[in-house]
């Protein structure tokens, strides 16, 4: 498995044979590469101003451009994956992509803290092919705070390029295949792996017993951004594609571990009528960016106070399917 970090920045390919597992991709933007364009304001995904843009190839209904927190995504989860910043929107000859001249357009910058990473949530909504309802476009915006304009010019904004997918480089990337997301990296004592299938995740976490679980890491990630706390041993779930997604089965819904609230919500948009009670509380859980990389795993096994999904599969009667080296049980959720 590949130690070396291996990622394309604005469409140039990035290697790094000495990056650390635990920095994010906030700091190796700035800090690293002295791409300041993405800001940092609150470090745990709250504000937007870090929000940058990965390509999601495995998105259920296709590759799919993702706003996220680069505050919280750690440099191994971006492994063959491409990641745009607000530096890497021009297009040919100079020309400001059509969300940046949205933006000049409608006035929706002034002290422009803010604007990248406006913008970069403006491209993922540009691309979106399931924008369909006015709150959906307020749910896409939900998660960049401005301290100077107001909203009002920054919606018009949103409003005059959502779901337009123009023709261009971008839309292009979304018809190529994606990259493996293999990774193994250990340095210093620290590691971080990527296993692709379960006997190398039984092996690996019987050779390091103490290693924490990641997927999204919308929670795990505070801990080395706001409580300095050192992860030395990580195990990524990203690897392990059956876990990912929702499927019908005869009798109700199987949602993987790994899928995010963004598919989780798409999916009970498809099956409204069956799912109001879960898509009415995904409605008001979380912004865009958290959606896009919080797993429905994660946020039923950290047990955070703001995990919003347990009472609700609760009362839905979930059945929590749990496996492990030795077998798999089912479990009711409420047990």
């Amino acid at each position: 498995m590949p130690q070396t970090l291996r990622f394309f920045l604005n469409d140039r390919l990035i290697e790094d044979a000495r990056a650390q597992p635990t920095t994010t991709l906030l700091e190796y933007l700035r800090e690293q590469l002295r791409l300041t364009g993405t800001k940092e304001g609150c470090a745990e995904g709250d504000c937007g101003a870090c929000s940058v843009v990965i390509l999601d190839a495995e998105a259920a209904g296709g590759p799919s451009y993702r706003a996220v927190n680069a505050c919280l995504v750690l440099l191994p989860m971006v492994q063959g994956r491409r990641v745009y910043t607000v530096e890497g929107l021009r297009l040919a000859g100079g020309a400001l992509h059509p969300v940046q001249d949205a933006m000049v357009r409608e006035l929706g910058s002034q002290c422009g803290y803010c604007t990248p990473g406006v913008v970069m949530s403006l491209f993922e909504a540009c691309y979106r092919r399931d924008l369909r309802e006015s709150w959906q476009l307020d749910d896409q915006m939900c998660g960049n705070l401005c301290r100077c304009t107001g909203y009002r010019p920054i919606r018009d904004a949103a409003r005059s390029v959502a779901a337009t997918c123009p023709q261009d480089r971008f839309s292009e990337q979304l018809e190529r295949p994606g990259e493996s997301i293999a990774f193994t990296r250990e340095s210093a004592g620290r590691i971080y792996a990527t296993p692709t299938d379960f006997p190398a995740l039984w092996a690996h976490l019987a050779a390091h017993p103490q290693a924490r679980l990641i997927c999204g890491g919308t929670d795990l990630s505070l801990l080395i951004t706001k409580r300095f706390i050192d992860l030395p041993e990580l195990v990524s779930l990203e690897g392990l594609r059956e876990l990912r997604g929702v499927t019908r089965l005869e009798r109700g819904w199987q949602i993987g571990a790994t899928t995010n609230l963004a598919e989780l919500e798409a999916a009970c948009l498809a099956e409204l009528a069956a799912y109001t009670p879960l898509l009415r509380m995904l409605r008001y859980f979380a912004s865009r960016q958290i959606k896009n990389r919080a797993t429905i795993g994660g946020n039923l096994c950290n047990a955070s106070p703001i995990g919003d999904l347990a009472p609700v599969l609760i009362s839905l009667g979930a059945t929590a399917v749990l496996r492990s080296a030795s077998g798999t049980r089912r479990v009711p959720l409420a047990e």
